[in-house]
């Protein structure tokens, strides 16, 4: 059986491929400049630019925070109001006024 994903590898995995594609869309960004026969600032200047474009394009394109999962069940954890095994005001009012109209009655 497959357990779920912990949030230490979900944030590891996030992590991993926000650096690759930085990377990635940095190392391509000096090899297409290669093609126009730049000096060699220029082609770090492309590769700097493309390496700073890549961390924009990971931090928008990677999801961060909790699993999808895991925010949905603490956001229904926290609505529900019998989460804590079935005791609300209401049955507690309820209690409260039954005693009240025993007190009033002796």
């Amino acid at each position: 059986m497959v357990d779920p994903i912990s949030d230490a590898e979900r944030s590891t995995f996030n992590r991993r491929v926000r650096i690759g594609t930085t990377l990635l869309v940095g190392v391509s960004a000096g090899l297409v400049s290669l093609q126009a026969d730049p000096t060699l600032a220029q082609a770090a200047g492309a590769v700097v630019g493309g390496l700073v474009l890549g961390y924009l394009l990971g931090r928008y394109v990677v999801p961060s925070g909790p699993a999808p999962a895991t925010r949905q069940r603490r956001e229904h954890e926290r609505e529900n109001p019998f989460a804590d095994g079935g005791d609300d005001d209401r049955e507690t009012r309820s209690e409260e006024e039954r005693r009240q109209r025993d007190t009033n009655r002796r």
